[in-house]
């Protein structure tokens, strides 16, 4: 089990927590692929910034962390607004990207309907390309 507390003042990070834990040469080695962490030998512990917060969870799993749950529902809200945004971004992104005619008169497409509009447009500029046929 990995001890999580948030530290007011951190001695490396403005924003850190205190990772501490019983020695255990697995859970050293997941610290150890923090991008950034530091060892505090006075207290057997590691400091980490609340930026890696996440990354240390993915890593060692929510089972096996004891921390204030306001930290982990923190994490978790948060991470969860990040991934629909991030969807959202990426759905605009892509608008244009691919475009055909809408014969249906709806938006969405299934997969079906937009692999027959592809190999329409592909047979339109194959004889195109070739009048003979």
């Amino acid at each position: 089990m990995v001890n999580i507390e948030k530290l007011e003042k951190g001695a490396y990070f403005k924003d850190a927590f205190k990772v501490s834990y019983k020695y255990d040469p697995q859970i050293l080695n997941k610290i150890r692929q923090l991008s950034y962490r530091r060892y505090l030998p006075e207290e057997k512990a590691w400091e980490i910034p609340a930026s890696e917060l996440v990354h240390l969870i993915d890593l060692i799993g929510i089972d096996n962390i004891n921390a204030d749950p306001k930290y982990l529902k923190g994490v978790v809200s948060k991470e969860a607004g990040t991934a629909s945004k991030t969807s959202e971004e990426v759905r605009e992104r892509l608008k244009g990207i691919i475009t055909f005619d809408d014969k249906s008169g709806s938006e969405e497409y299934t997969l079906e309907e937009f692999e027959k509009e592809l190999e329409n447009e592909h047979s339109q500029k194959t004889q195109q390309a070739d009048p003979e046929e």
